[in-house]
């Protein structure tokens, strides 16, 4: 039996943490051996590798940033980690991770080593960091994904920036894929009273809810959204806009709401275990992202039937493709639009719905663990 270990920097709760869990589990369905390592941050895959019964593994020298000394460390020890458990494939889903690929060519073993983009981060254009440090990421990547055997990206729009970077050797595309069988969401009625239990308003309220979830962070550009939903609830009262999530933009944000005082509007619900099952309690789902990958949000709102407003950003169109709106980043005016439009035509929010759910077909994560299994005999039989 072929063992596999897949790598990602934090534990906790996020897209590519959702995406490494759901690969591990259909990969073991598949029959292969797999290990889920990870680094200090975080239980949350810690525990659902312990309930599916998946070894897992903490690397304590694995943190998210740059650090050369703990860098240097990680090498180390994923080196002594191969040399000891030889697995036959090392598959990084994350940046800071791959520096281990370092550490696996240094353990000269036969042991392959695969990478997924789960987005390009620090490396897109709209990331906020500074043309020099930008230049330092691409130059890092360069050098690092020599020691790397197969690059995954999780997009065709991911793998065309890659490309102009001159990164994108070796590499194809495999999209993220959820199992049906474990959403989980919670019918209409009772997903909307979660919601409404929040803010006060009777649980039959007919008011129209939005909502997101998603890191409190720079990416997920929540701070977009606040302002052009309390400029829309001047003549559109009964809007409800809720995020789900936390991180380092909550202060900013709260600050925001009561800018616009859109305290009455607007709430922030914080972490929430399992959120994807209350999103049938929404009307329209917003995703507001600076830049993406392969949004798991977006693809847990098609497998909901819940219309998405996101921006035409990443993979957003991929995962979408007729069945939501997407708007230029940072248009306002189309913004606004697209919302107004989605809550005044309800006839249009049921059929987007019912593609949604149609084309939810397309990502499941059958699909993506048997495209990443071919990809690992590929490279175990040349």
């Amino acid at each position: 039996m072929n063992k596999i270990l897949l790598v990602i920097t934090k534990a906790d709760i996020g897209g590519a943490q959702v995406s490494t869990m759901s690969l591990a589990r259909e990969l073991v369905n598949k029959g292969w051996s797999v290990c889920v390592g990870y680094g200090q941050d975080g239980s949350f895959l810690e525990e659902k590798m312990a309930v599916s019964h998946i070894d897992h593994y903490r690397f304590r020298s694995l943190r998210r940033g740059v650090n050369i000394i703990k860098s240097l460390s990680f090498i180390r020890e994923i080196r002594q980690f191969v040399k000891k458990d030889q697995p036959d494939i090392v598959h990084f889903n994350s940046s800071n991770a791959l520096v281990g690929a370092v550490g696996v060519h240094l353990a000269r073993t036969d042991t392959k080593v695969v990478f997924t983009h789960r987005g390009l981060s620090l490396l897109d254009p709209t990331a906020h960091e500074q043309v020099w440090k930008r230049r330092v990421y691409i130059f890092l990547f360069r050098f690092l994904t020599k020691f790397v055997d197969q690059q995954i990206f999780v997009s065709e729009a991911n793998k065309h920036e890659a490309e102009k970077m001159g990164l994108a050797q070796r590499s194809r595309v495999i999209y993220n894929g959820l199992n049906p069988e474990d959403t989980h969401f919670l019918p209409n009625k009772k997903a909307r009273e979660f919601f409404l239990s929040r803010t006060g308003h009777a649980p039959g309220s007919q008011t129209t809810l939005l909502g997101s979830v998603g890191r409190l962070a720079y990416q997920k550009n929540f701070e977009f959204v606040i302002p052009h939903i309390a400029a829309l609830t001047q003549d559109i009262p009964d809007i409800l806009y809720f995020v789900i999530g936390d991180g380092p933009d909550k202060k900013k944000l709260q600050t925001l709401i009561k800018k616009y005082r859109a305290e009455k509007h607007i709430f922030l619900l914080g972490a929430v275990a399992d959120a994807h099952r209350f999103l049938r309690g929404l009307d329209i789902v917003l995703l507001p992202s600076r830049y993406e990958g392969m949004s798991i949000t977006l693809l847990e709102s098609l497998f909901a039937g819940i219309p998405a407003i996101a921006s035409d950003v990443g993979g957003n169109k991929e995962v979408l493709g007729d069945t939501g709106i997407l708007y230029p980043l940072h248009d306002a005016d189309a913004f606004q639009t697209s919302v107004r439009e989605l809550i005044s035509k309800k006839e249009k929010r049921i059929l987007l719905s019912e593609m949604a759910r149609s084309r939810a077909r397309l990502f499941t994560i059958e699909s993506t663990a048997r495209q990443y299994a071919a990809c690992y005999r590929e490279l175990l039989d040349s």
